[in-house]
């Protein structure tokens, strides 16, 4: 019985690693930026100082976690690939997910509709953010896409 071998497993968790910071970073930089500008949704997503609360910490924790799964899912996607397409869905798989789920609470709390967009761009950024860091270390050698190599121990 095959598995992937352990190069592999290291070069997904140094691509994980850059995914997990970069959306990371995305996720703080939006965050900071929102407390600072009124937005219809706050309710949902700034409870108090949000950078600094219990909740504040555990949404960072999950953009990290979030990232991670994407570096390492991207890395799979993408391959040896140069498609557009390829990366362009991911990235909108990822962002959509994440944003459609606060699409859906703010539904079910009837906020306007228009104000709903703002959290799925901001998810779709985030992931975006995070393959343009995964592509540059991709393109630089820092990082090694998956080319299928597995072993048979």
């Amino acid at each position: 019985m095959g598995g992937f071998s352990a190069e592999e497993r290291i070069e997904s968790l140094k691509v994980g690693t850059v995914g997990a910071i970069a959306t990371g970073l995305a996720w703080l930089l939006t965050t900071g930026l929102n407390q600072f500008i009124p937005l219809p949704l706050q309710p949902i997503l700034f409870q108090g100082d949000r950078l600094l609360s219990w909740v504040g910490v555990s949404q960072g924790a999950i953009a990290l976690v979030c990232g991670g799964l994407f570096g390492i899912t991207y890395r799979y996607v993408i391959r040896t690939e140069t498609n557009g397409q390829l990366k362009t869905g991911a990235v909108f798989a990822f962002g959509g997910v994440r944003g459609l789920a606060l699409v859906e609470v703010g539904l079910r709390d009837r906020f306007p509709l228009w104000s709903l967009a703002i959290p799925l761009l901001e998810a779709v950024v985030w992931f975006a953010i995070a393959a343009l860091w995964i592509d540059v270390g991709l393109g630089r050698g820092w990082l090694k896409p998956w080319t299928g190599g597995t072993s048979d121990g």
